[in-house]
């Protein structure tokens, strides 16, 4: 298996895997995907067997048969899972992109080009956008192997040009990408003698874009929501833990005198002024000081607050507040379309916010 094929099956059955909370086969599936993803092949085939004979049009089974079928060899057999899933569903991205991985193992490389190119005019991904520079390097390739073979035997030295004009139009093949075989080639996909160095910036990284999530109070939701975005091919996911302090109520007072007694007498002045609820404070921080209420609006506290300001006073208002349990967030750097993104979270974490972000 190529390079490309063994990255995107690879990617496509973590794509699945986000999408099998549509097949009804519930943990049967999921079990089976993991089988998969760790190359239990014959394990995971056992328990997909039971799964498609019961439910043979699922969409999300099939295309894991067909990933496996691909995994096994059954290149054929993995190729008509993946087509009928494309004519289908036009929009399932991940039957395009395997029938695209299939297609290049068998050297189909101009059907693989179209299939990934169709796939970016509908939603720019940086997966794709990388694995199509593969392709465009494989494609070099093969026009600089046809290229030296006309050179080599023909011994003209204005054929040598015309081969290597050959070449240039691959090379200009490969860049009208906008550097994905670039990226691909630094990844260790292509011969830097023979591949082009330019242009510099990859469409990969141009896709790239940055999330930010609400508070998870949930630890445990929490390293599934940072997993969510590693499947959905995120370079990275970075968690952030604080804590919060939260307004319990509000307290107005008068600030401590110097003694109980001048305490009390303060406390009887301010009743002489019609003002009522209230008691000096015994103990603590603000022992001595008169207390003129503990409220849980703001509003009423400032309203209390105003009433002793007309009559002279200079009270305080104080919040007490008490910690919450901590909480998370994570900012993740991920590719593609931030619409389709922001869809797929919100049905899969309903309760939390995403949000585009700044990267750093």
């Amino acid at each position: 298996m190529t390079r490309i094929g063994k990255t995107l099956v690879a990617s496509v059955a973590l794509a699945a895997m986000l999408l099998s909370a549509a097949a009804a086969a519930g943990d049967g599936f999921d079990r089976a995907l993991s089988l998969a993803s760790e190359g239990r092949h014959a394990d995971a085939r056992r328990l997909l067997g039971p799964l498609l004979e019961s439910e043979p049009g699922d969409p999300q089974l099939r295309l894991l048969d067909g990933i496996l079928q691909m995994q096994e060899g059954r290149r054929d057999e993995a190729i008509a899972v993946f087509s009928g899933l494309a004519r289908e569903y036009p929009d399932m991205f991940e039957a395009h992109n395997n029938l695209a991985v299939a297609y290049v193992e068998e050297g189909r490389l101009e059907e693989a080009r179209a299939i990934l190119a169709a796939i970016l005019e509908r939603s720019p991904s940086a997966a794709v956008y990388r694995n199509l520079g593969d392709i465009y390097v494989q494609l070099a390739r093969r026009a600089f192997s046809l290229g030296r073979g006309v050179g080599g035997t023909a011994g003209d030295g204005d054929q040598g040009r015309d081969a290597g004009a050959e070449l240039m139009h691959a090379r200009d093949a490969a860049g009208s990408t906008s550097g994905a075989a670039t990226a691909a080639t630094r990844e260790g996909g292509g011969d830097p003698d023979t591949l082009p160095a330019e242009p510099q910036r990859s469409v990969a990284a141009l896709a790239e874009f940055c999330v930010a999530t609400g508070e998870f109070s949930d630890m445990a939701a929490v390293e599934e929501a940072r997993q969510w975005f590693r499947a959905r091919g995120a370079g990275s996911a970075q968690v952030a833990r604080g804590s919060r302090e939260t307004v319990r109520s509000y307290r107005v007072y008068l600030p401590p005198l110097e003694s109980r007694s001048s305490a009390r007498e303060k406390m009887r002045e301010v009743q002489e002024q019609g003002v009522h609820d209230i008691a000096v404070v015994l103990s603590g921080a603000l022992r001595n000081a008169v207390s003129l209420g503990v409220y849980a609006r703001e509003a009423n506290a400032k309203r209390r607050m105003a009433q002793l300001e007309g009559l002279g006073y200079a009270p305080v208002l104080e919040p007490n507040t008490r910690e919450v349990a901590a909480y998370a967030t994570i900012e993740a750097r991920v590719g593609g379309s931030y619409d389709s993104l922001s869809d797929a979270w919100a049905s899969r974490f309903p309760d939390q916010t995403v949000r585009q972000v700044d990267c750093d």
